[in-house]
């Protein structure tokens, strides 16, 4: 799980700086970073074997932005 948590951070982190050097609009970017939280907390829930339903938050998070 620890070398999991490493990898996404490094990744995540990446990701960030590479949208923000293209230059690419706040909403883009807020919804990548809501939408891979959200992933995030999907996984940690299967590491530790506890059950949630993500397809909520992401609808909620697609409604409020208006894509």
């Amino acid at each position: 799980m620890t070398g999991f948590i490493i990898f996404f951070m490094t990744s995540f982190g990446l990701a960030i700086f590479f949208m923000v050097r293209m230059k690419k609009h706040a909403k883009e970017i807020s919804i990548f970073v809501t939408l891979a939280l959200i992933g995030f907390t999907v996984w940690i829930a299967i590491f530790m074997d506890k059950t949630i339903n993500p397809y909520r938050w992401i609808a909620r998070v697609i409604d409020i932005t208006g894509l």
